[in-house]
């Protein structure tokens, strides 16, 4: 979302609440949902498809309930959009409430229209790549179409005239079946001015005005230290604003309630490291392990840095979820999630550990076992290594070379090893290693871990030791995150031996996992849900095939992907990443995971609109010469 500024006039107009969405739940009870202005558009509605917002969209729209599209939101209300300017990803379809199509055109459109909607007198202004073509039978809208209960226009700023503020509402209010009591005195322009005499006011009085005005006027002093750019910004996310319009005036006295409203400010560039809680282990060889992919979003750019399955949970998970909060005043039963996950796997329940999500288990590990010489088998999964660090324990890297596509040579392991950490699939690699070769690897005197928190992103889990039962030192460690999207309910477990199990259940506190998460684990693990994780990893491969056929030639595939994310290598990798973060896209870096570069990037698979809008802006990124600039 960039011009926010549009729903300021809403919200300043008493009896209306204001609210802004991004999750597809939020818009369930809204009376007008309005699609605001975007300087990406193609890339935004991806991300509207990617989170479900799209699907809650139409819903609403097919309800007959009112949806507003401004400027780049009327633009993806149209039935195709063809942009061959700003994201370059040619035509692509759009959500067909409105019958219209859009072409972008090299010259920006500037304008100050002045028109007449709903009998008022309408200003706006214009600025727009993307022309919208309407049908001839469509009824006309601020140079715009109306449909129903669907509305679009190119005009920013409508709304802040008075009138047709005034006139729209009655009208959504009616379409809505709502009562709206117009309160004639509001006069948004004095509002707009009474804040910014504010603004002014604080400034005086709080800064150095004359400082200030020396400033712009001669600049800076001379012998300043440069901090060249580097950390750019990124727009703030298209988040649709939720519009209700309360019976204000038939509550008994009192103002109408208001929500604080105004966009989530944009970060730039993550920091490595930064928020470190001071714990230890977080650092090593100058490497932030505990850099995650999390770190790399902000407001406005599309994810392509985490790798939770697009569209999860599914609603009938939500649904339990929110059953399981209900019963949450007992204290938490973990039998009949252990007696689901071990019936899953064939396993003993003794052989099931419940964890707040897979990492739990990695700590557990550091504090329960004393390895005299731990080994980590890298690039992979950072976590672990951190937690043995900060658990004191000294940490040996076995580096997987590239040439090799990041296979695991079992020789390569030392012999003396007692503690051997790797994940299959390997994040961020996303190689599979054979099963066969793992098993060389495991033997009466040495602990072996392997990550298993993306085996069920691959069709029938091929290489998985989850269900075998009865090998010495093995313990595999299984995560709800990637494919059910539950990455913020913590929860996961492991699969080993009962001894094994039962030191690493000796360091949990008392109830380590919530009722919710353990309804999660009961839910996943049943057959039914199973046979839905394993179409969802068929699609996947269908859809990381279309992300890697799109992707421009200079770009290097690294290894042979087989999970839900792949490992890319370019030239000038760092510029390439924050060039693509500018342009609304975030990336997962490598040069946090041992063994890897700035030149690698990670990226999630997305259905392949995303994929291709993606693809397309990585070969702008590519195809533009990086800019030199001079500094004083």
């Amino acid at each position: 979302m960039s011009n926010f500024t549009d729903l300021d006039a809403l919200a300043a107009e008493p009896g209306v609440l204001v609210r802004y969405a991004t999750r597809p739940e939020e818009l369930a009870d809204a009376d007008l949902v309005v699609l605001p202005g975007t300087r990406a558009t193609v890339a935004d509605l991806a991300w509207l498809r990617e989170t479900g917002m799209a699907a809650a969209v139409g819903r609403h729209a097919a309800e007959g309930r009112p949806l507003l599209g401004i400027c780049g939101g009327h633009q993806m209300l149209a039935r195709t959009i063809t942009d061959d300017v700003e994201s370059r990803a040619g035509t692509v379809d759009g959500l067909g409430l409105l019958p219209a199509e859009v072409r972008f055109a090299q010259e920006k459109t500037l304008g100050r229209p002045v028109g007449e909607a709903l009998g008022e007198p309408v200003r706006g202004y214009e600025i727009h790549h993307g022309v919208v073509t309407v049908d001839e039978s469509a009824e006309p809208f601020l140079d715009g179409a109306r449909r129903g209960s669907v509305f679009g226009t190119t005009w920013h700023g409508a709304l802040e005239n008075d009138g047709f503020r005034r006139a729209f509402l009655t009208e959504v209010a009616g379409i809505a079946g709502r009562r709206f009591a117009v309160a004639p005195g509001t006069d948004f322009a004095a509002l707009r001015d009474a804040r910014l005499e504010r603004l002014g006011d604080v400034i005086a009085e709080h800064a150095d005005t004359d400082t200030l005005w020396r400033l712009i006027e001669k600049g800076p002093p001379a012998g300043l230290p440069c901090c060249p750019r580097g950390r750019p910004s990124a727009d703030p996310a298209p988040r649709p604003a939720v519009v209700s319009l309360p019976a204000s005036r038939d509550r008994s006295g009192g103002d109408p309630v208001r929500s604080p409203r105004g966009p989530v400010a944009a970060t730039g560039e993550p920091v490595p490291g930064a928020g470190d809680d001071g714990s230890g282990g977080a650092h090593a060889d100058g490497i932030d392990l505990r850099h995650h992919g999390d770190a790399e979003l902000a407001p406005g750019l599309v994810d392509l840095a985490v790798n939770v399955r697009a569209g999860a949970p599914p609603h009938w998970l939500l649904g339990l979820l929110h059953d399981a909060i209900d019963r949450s005043s007992g204290y938490p039963d973990p039998g009949p999630a252990r007696a689901a996950v071990a019936a899953a796997h064939g396993r003993d329940q003794g052989e099931v550990l419940l964890t707040a999500g897979a990492a739990e288990t990695f700590t557990l590990v550091a504090r329960a076992l004393a390895p005299r010489r731990a080994v980590v088998v890298h690039p992979s999964f950072t976590e672990p290594e951190a937690a043995l660090r900060s658990a004191g324990h000294p940490v040996e890297r076995l580096l997987l070379p590239p040439e090799d596509g990041y296979r695991l040579d079992p020789a390569a392991v030392p012999d003396d090893a007692d503690l051997v950490v790797l994940g299959n699939p390997t994040n961020p690699t996303s190689v599979l290693h054979p099963a066969a070769d793992l098993a060389q690897l495991l033997r009466s005197d040495r602990v072996v871990v392997v990550d298993e928190a993306f085996a069920d992103t691959v069709p029938g889990e091929p290489e998985s030791l989850a269900s075998l039962a009865g090998l010495p030192g093995l313990l595999v460690v299984r995560s709800l995150t990637k494919t059910w999207g539950l990455a913020g309910l913590r929860v996961g477990y492991a699969l080993g031996p009962p001894d094994l199990v039962g030191a690493l259940a000796a360091q949990q506190p008392h109830w380590p996992v919530s009722t919710p998460a353990l309804a999660a684990l009961a839910a996943c693990t049943t057959p039914s849900a199973r046979a839905e994780a394993e179409a969802a990893a068929r699609a996947l491969g269908t859809w990381r095939q279309a992300l890697l056929d799109s992707l421009p030639a200079a770009v290097v595939v690294v290894g042979t992907p087989r999970s839900s994310f792949v490992l890319l290598r370019v030239t000038d990798g760092i510029r390439v990443r924050q060039e693509l973060r500018r342009r609304g896209w975030a990336v997962r870096r490598g040069d946090t995971f041992p063994g890897l570069t700035g030149d690698h990037l990670r990226v999630a698979v997305r259905e392949p609109t995303v994929a291709r809008a993606f693809a397309a802006a990585l070969t702008e990124v590519l195809e533009t010469p990086p800019a030199t600039e001079a500094h004083s």
